[in-house]
């Protein structure tokens, strides 16, 4: 594990403190104090790409869409991390041949072949149910309140997937335009940019946090190429505005914060990583990081702006449903958690995103695609 070069900072604890916190202003007031805000050689450039805004930050236009993109990717590990753990290459001629192919054989024992075979359809409610739990969305931070202004919501999506390590995370989440997925037949997000869609929509500052783990069967197969593949990886993503100083770029920039080693390459530093059996990454009713998890990814997203409001994110004209419209045919049950003190009955806060009820009524998806 590498040294933390600002004196006294624990990353494990930092990076609760980041996880917890549900404000821009309380994410770099954290940021500030541990040093690493003020200092730009702190902050390497998101896919080492200059210019790298026009690519990042012009994506989706609506917030869901791009919010749909980190649901998708999400899916996407979860077929990887199984596909990885039975033993076949990905890109092998053993690999599934579709999403649907590949939700089929690790998930129901079977290949495609019919209609229905790697859909939700045939699911039984508390099979989609547990399934959920490997993927969710908690809402916290700031809700509507008559009167006063209110900071937008903060969201954090979590997965029990792939997970990356500290070596990984520049290669992969933090990438754009790598070809890391393009010759895997039953991944959606191929292009390596969807996960960047959603950093417009993040407050002033476009603020993300990632922590993320390696599977430990994984690591085992990969503990020879990766000496941190053990280890928590953390960052912070953020918008940098041009600073009008000579040689400094003279548009806005996305950054993840690289404090390791960056003294020895400019802006190319390491992220930080620390080691913990598990970290409290996952939600549990209305609790948003109660549950513990020895591995996954959770992206936690600062203020995020929604073109269907800030109001209850399970209620019908919250974001659960602005979701379900996006994804008419999702490949794997998500789980969504109100977690900003609404009241209301036990189970009443979390519900599963998965195929919604009006998919199965004759001809409705033909009319809702028209």
């Amino acid at each position: 594990m590498h040294k933390n070069r600002a004196a006294g900072v624990n990353p494990k604890d930092l990076a609760l403190d980041l996880l917890r916190a549900d404000g821009e202003s309380d994410v770099i007031d954290i940021l500030k104090k541990a040093g690493y805000w003020d200092d730009r050689a702190f902050w390497r450039l998101y896919g080492d790409k200059e210019g790298n805004f026009a690519q990042a930050g012009n994506q989706q236009s609506l917030p869901e869409a791009a919010l749909v993109e980190k649901i998708v990717n999400c899916c996407d590990s979860r077929l990887l991390s199984e596909c990885v753990r039975q033993g076949i290459d990905p890109e092998g001629p053993q690999a599934p041949n579709s999403v649907r192919d590949a939700v089929a054989m690790f998930f129901e024992g079977r290949r495609v072949t019919d209609d229905q075979a790697g859909t939700l359809l045939e699911w039984p409610q508390s099979k989609r149910t547990e399934q959920s739990r490997f993927i969710t969305i908690a809402a916290t931070g700031g809700r509507p309140t008559r009167g006063k202004k209110t900071r937008h919501m903060c969201l954090t999506i979590a997965d029990q997937a792939e997970g990356q390590s500290p070596l990984r995370l520049p290669k992969t989440i933090l990438s754009l335009n790598e070809k890391n997925k393009q010759r895997i037949r039953f991944v959606q997000g191929k292009f390596n940019m969807g996960g960047s869609g959603a950093l417009r929509f993040c407050g002033n500052s476009g603020l993300q946090l990632i922590i993320s783990r390696r599977h430990p069967d994984i690591a085992k197969l990969e503990s020879k190429n990766d000496p941190t593949v053990d280890q928590w990886a953390f960052t912070v993503v953020r918008r940098e505005e041009p600073t009008n100083k000579s040689g400094d770029p003279i548009h806005s920039e996305f950054t993840y914060l690289a404090p390791i080693n960056a003294d020895k390459t400019e802006r190319r530093g390491e992220v930080l990583s620390f080691k913990a059996d598990t970290l409290p990454l996952m939600p549990q009713g209305n609790l948003a990081y109660k549950r513990d998890v020895e591995w996954g990814t959770a992206i936690k997203l600062y203020e995020y702006e929604t073109s269907v409001g800030q109001s209850n994110v399970v209620m019908k004209d919250g974001l659960l449903y602005a979701l379900e419209r996006l994804l008419p045919e999702i490949a794997l049950p998500v789980r969504i958690h109100e977690c900003r003190g609404y009241e209301g009955k036990e189970g009443s806060f979390e519900t599963p995103i998965s195929w919604p009820d009006w998919f199965f009524v004759p001809g409705s998806l033909t009319q809702f695609t028209a």
